[in-house]
């Protein structure tokens, strides 16, 4: 008996290791996520819970990787990601949005063809994934979209094709197009020229925003649109009045600003009388010192010039006590006109609980990118993209660009609505409009976009070229009173054109030559110099001052009770939910680790025992702006002393996307430890002592302890 025995010689393909799925936090990508690594890793059992959360730790990249937590097993961390990102009707949303905003084409063109198609069947696979399934009527109304969007010559050819007045089949026209786009791509006549955008050396796009130089703020005496040492109320007060008048409205006793006291003045000017550091007009009686200007221009030459022509500039030349020469001009524009930008109110979708924030935004033509400010991104707390990407001005100046997002807009009344990729940058402009409009004689139509478009105010969008067309409408209001031009858009009424100004724009410089040495001795001694004066404070900072002189307290035993400083603390938003959420989070992290539930319900028994914390009798009378703390524990079990600490949270955003720590004053900032070390050393006789939990010695009012809530529990089943 034989038996035969055959072998393969065919050698065996090393396929290279397959890698792990990544999610970014787009909601588009979610369901593809899902079902690579539920395939990948959810399914295979030979992996235990550990090895899972380490992979889909190592898959979640940029927004996505805000839902992690030290706490987290795998379970909550994908339960977590699905209740974030399964997000049916925003899928449905989001591909119905792709259909309806495809671009239109305006000139016949192979790959204008191959993307209007491929973006079709995208969203239309999308849909059927979603269980969306085509019907006659989604088949109509998709083939009149598409059609709309087609250019002359394309929809002309396609017309020609059609042999009945049937309505024709979706399927049988986008067969047409690929044909059509395989045609012109074989006879390579590529005829779409598209604008392309302004590019550097390196290939980046440039955007381009251009608005007026800012004004110099009014008159502190008068509120007249002039430097204070051309008031003549100022120049009638006596030299006290005017020391008491600079003083009482925290102006630089040197330069007269507003912006800072005379310790941080960077003038190098001082007095024409005696050489001190302060200005001429405040100069008390006393020895005089006259000194020659044999580099001054004449004043008069200047005033003869200006009525030659009213909108020539005044230049002065100021010599100091040392002959270091100094240089000064101003430049007012007296013809009194303004561009008018035309701003918007938009509604933006919030993510955090589906309503819609409000933005004020510009819309500019001239730019090629939609942008929103850092700040305003922040408050929405849609998921971010990362990106590298730079924005250009006037003069080629760059900022760089770290993410983008795409968000929902719509307006007032919810009849337009659609979505815009941003880029975030930390700011587009400063306040607009820049000055006051001259409004008395103007004709205002009702519906306005921005019915604040005459008051200074802060812009968190900008709408670019993309999308400015479609916005813009074809009626227009002319004010032939005011020169004021109003023109439809979908979210109102925008106004724009030259007009009159309550307040000409003016124009300063300041060139200094030479530093002056009283200067740099003065600094010298201030650096040296251990008692060092009492720091100016900046306006925050004397609140704050202010704040805790007269609201601060003691109680019988002598232990102060003191009032946080806030802001705008009505518009704090509901923490609760969270709160409850990250605690049943801690407790599956305790049911598993016996010794870290002991030391932490050591702990918080500890705070209780101590009178630390109080329980909350009646929830429903207590005020309604409360804030939950979130806490966790930080558990080190090879340290030797304190092994758990338990970490609370007051920065965590609330349902209005601010947190408690938003709404907190910071006050002064703590001394240096060389300064506190110095200044320590000059006494003869010192004692120190260590007080235990010195932070929580000091109580807070009563009436603020709402906002210093936690949620706590000293075992798993209850609450």
């Amino acid at each position: 008996m034989q038996s035969t025995v055959s072998f393969s010689n065919t050698p065996t393909i090393k396929l290279p290791e397959i890698p792990l799925p990544k999610f970014s936090g787009r909601y588009e990508e979610w369901n593809n996520f899902k079902l690579q690594f539920n395939n990948l890793i959810t399914s295979n059992s030979q992996l235990s819970q550990e090895q899972k959360l380490h992979y889909i730790n190592s898959s979640l990249t940029g927004p996505a990787m805000d839902l992690q937590s030290i706490d987290d097993t795998f379970d909550s961390l994908f339960k977590a990601l699905t209740d974030r990102f399964e997000n049916k009707r925003l899928l449905v949303e989001l591909h119905i949005n792709e259909i309806l905003e495809v671009g239109k084409l305006t000139t016949e063109s192979a790959k204008d063809l191959r993307n209007l198609t491929d973006n079709i069947k995208k969203s239309i696979r999308g849909l059927k994934v979603l269980e969306y399934i085509r019907n006659n009527l989604s088949d109509v109304l998709i083939l009149n979209i598409v059609i709309s969007k087609l250019d002359k010559q394309s929809r002309q050819y396609y017309e020609s094709s059609l042999s009945s007045n049937e309505v024709p089949k979706l399927d049988n026209l986008i067969s047409f197009l690929e044909k059509r786009a395989q045609i012109l791509e074989n006879i390579n006549k590529n005829a779409a020229v598209k604008p392309k955008p302004f590019l550097d050396r390196y290939g980046k796009p440039k955007t381009f925003f251009v608005k007026p130089n800012k004004v110099e703020r009014p008159c502190a005496m008068c509120k007249f649109n002039h430097p204070i040492f051309k008031c003549e109320a100022f120049m009638k007060l006596t030299v006290d009045q005017r020391n008491q008048f600079a003083i009482r409205n925290k102006l630089c006793l040197n330069c007269f600003s507003d912006q800072h006291f005379i310790k941080f003045c960077n003038s190098k000017s001082t007095c024409k009388e005696c050489g001190c550091r302060h200005n001429t007009l405040l100069h008390r009686n006393g020895n005089t010192v006259h000194r020659n200007l044999p580099n001054a221009v004449s004043i008069e030459k200047a005033a003869s010039s200006q009525e030659l022509n009213p909108n020539a500039c005044e230049f002065r030349s100021n010599v100091s006590p040392q002959d270091n020469i100094g240089h000064s001009f101003s430049c007012i524009d007296k013809t009194n006109k303004c561009t008018v930008l035309t701003t918007i109110k938009v509604w933006v979708l919030n993510n955090f609980n589906g309503s819609f924030l409000q933005a004020r935004g510009i819309l500019d033509s001239g730019s090629g990118q939609d942008l929103m400010t850092a700040d305003f991104a922040n408050r929405l707390g849609l998921p971010q993209e990362k990106t590298n990407f730079a924005v250009s001005g006037l003069g080629g100046k760059e900022t760089k660009v770290k993410s983008r997002l795409r968000a929902t807009i719509q307006n007032g009344s919810g009849s337009y609505r659609t979505s815009l990729d941003f880029l975030v940058v930390p700011k587009i402009t400063d306040f607009l409009p820049i000055v006051t409009y001259n409004l008395e004689n103007a004709t205002i139509p009702d519906n306005l976009a921005d019915p604040q478009f005459a008051t200074p105010g802060k812009i968190d969008i900008l709408i670019g070229a993309q999308s400015f067309f479609g916005i813009i409408k074809n009626d227009q209001i002319r004010s032939p009173n005011s020169g004021l031009v109003f023109r439809n858009t979908v979210f109102g009424y925008v106004a724009s054109a030259a007009v009159n100004s309550t307040t000409p724009a003016q124009y300063c410089g300041f060139i200094s030559q030479v530093q002056s040495i009283d200067d740099c001795l003065r600094k010298f001694w201030e650096v040296e110099t251990i008692n060092e004066p009492t720091k100016m404070l900046s306006e925050e900072e004397e609140f704050c001052e202010h704040h805790y002189k007269t609201t601060h307290k003691r109680d019988e035993t002598g232990r102060y009770i003191v009032q946080t400083p806030v802001k705008d603390i009505k518009k704090l938003g509901e923490s609760k939910t969270m709160a409850i959420k990250r605690l049943d989070q801690l407790w599956k992290r305790l049911s598993r680790d016996e010794a870290m539930k002991n030391l932490y319900q050591d702990f918080m028994q500890e705070y209780l025992d101590l009178n630390h914390m109080e329980k909350v009798n009646d929830v429903k009378s207590a005020s309604p702006l409360c804030y939950y703390l979130l806490h966790h524990g930080v558990f080190r079990p090879e340290k030797t002393t304190t092994k758990l600490r338990v970490v609370f949270n007051a920065s965590s955003p609330t349902t209005s996307g601010s947190s408690l720590n938003d709404h907190l004053l910071k006050g002064l900032v703590k001394e240096d430890i060389f300064e506190i070390m110095t200044r320590f050393r000059k006494h003869k006789f010192a004692f120190t002592t260590d007080i235990q939990k010195i932070y929580r010695q000091i109580l807070i009012d009563p009436a603020q302890r709402d906002l210093l809530r936690i949620i706590w529990k000293d075992r798993e089943d209850v609450l």
